[in-house]
């Protein structure tokens, strides 16, 4: 399913002009956490518009431009978290809809400068204040087209591809861990399970550098999306999460219904899930 971005412009396949998406959405601050350091960003590039956060649900057709889906986990300070990935999330949608109003550059290069504009904004404003000193987010985010996404990913927040009844990540948790086992170390039983192994090794905001990670991969009709924080596959596990994709419910009923499980496991983070189903017209 993956390959990895070369700089070319993918081709939609053929009879793909009529995909549309069906959206869920839904953030909720948890059982144990104070407040919701999440956020999250739909945009529609074919209006140049953000969707309207205070519904369920959306469903809008993919051609010719295609949507971008975003989830971003704060951290860092007394309020810091909040702010810095509502800042991630606002200088997306801005810089989205700047470009589409000049209709200036291909959307892959525009959301990747999205991206190193939110990293920059951040870090600026945590290195004025020093109640938010350090302040930083995760994203993930996708732009999904007919036949592919395209996929920004920098900390550990994760995108599943669900077909048939296969879940598969399609991100890497840029996590201490991970670069571990990347690095093909050998580790002691159990070592996973200690808490330093899940510090991220980068943040949206927290250098002034980023090295943003891109993937592409191919979509079929009849495939689902889930974008999620960490508050999610902490204590539902992948297949849980397909499982729910399987149900005989809309995308909207999934997305609240995987933030429900979470919770009913312990809450113990700010849970964020987007689910989108591809489907041909």
């Amino acid at each position: 399913m993956e390959q990895q971005l070369r700089g070319s412009t993918r081709t939609a396949p053929a009879g793909t002009a009529e995909w549309r998406v069906e959206l869920g959405f839904h953030s909720d601050r948890g059982r144990v956490r104070g407040n919701n350091e999440d956020n999250f960003l739909l945009f529609d590039l074919g209006r140049g518009a953000a969707l309207d956060h205070d519904g369920q649900g959306a469903s809008l057709a993919l051609a010719p431009r295609g949507l971008v889906m975003a989830v971003a986990d704060g951290m860092g300070g007394m309020n810091g978290g909040e702010l810095a990935s509502r800042i991630c999330v606002e200088t997306l949608a801005a810089t989205l809809h700047e470009h589409h109003a000049a209709n200036s550059a291909p959307w892959r290069a525009v959301l990747r400068d999205a991206v190193q504009r939110a990293n920059l904004e951040i870090f600026r404003q945590a290195s004025q204040d020093s109640s938010t000193q350090g302040m930083g987010t995760t994203l993930t985010a996708a732009i999904i087209e007919p036949g592919g996404v395209f996929i920004v990913q920098v900390g550990d927040s994760r995108c599943y591809l669900g077909r048939d009844r296969t879940l598969v990540q399609l991100t890497r948790d840029q996590t201490v861990w991970e670069s571990m086992i990347s690095a093909g170390r050998e580790q002691p039983d159990g070592l996973e399970h200690a808490p330093w192994t899940n510090m991220l090794m980068q943040a949206v905001g927290s250098q002034p550098d980023l090295d943003e990670v891109t993937t592409e991969h191919d979509l079929q009709a009849g495939d689902w999306m889930v974008l999620c924080t960490d508050g999610l596959y902490r204590v539902v596990a992948a297949g849980d999460i397909a499982g729910v994709l399987h149900t005989p419910s809309s995308a909207p009923e999934k997305a609240r219904a995987l933030v429900a499980l979470a919770n009913e496991r312990g809450g113990p983070d700010n849970v964020t899930t987007i689910v989108c189903q591809v489907n041909a017209k």
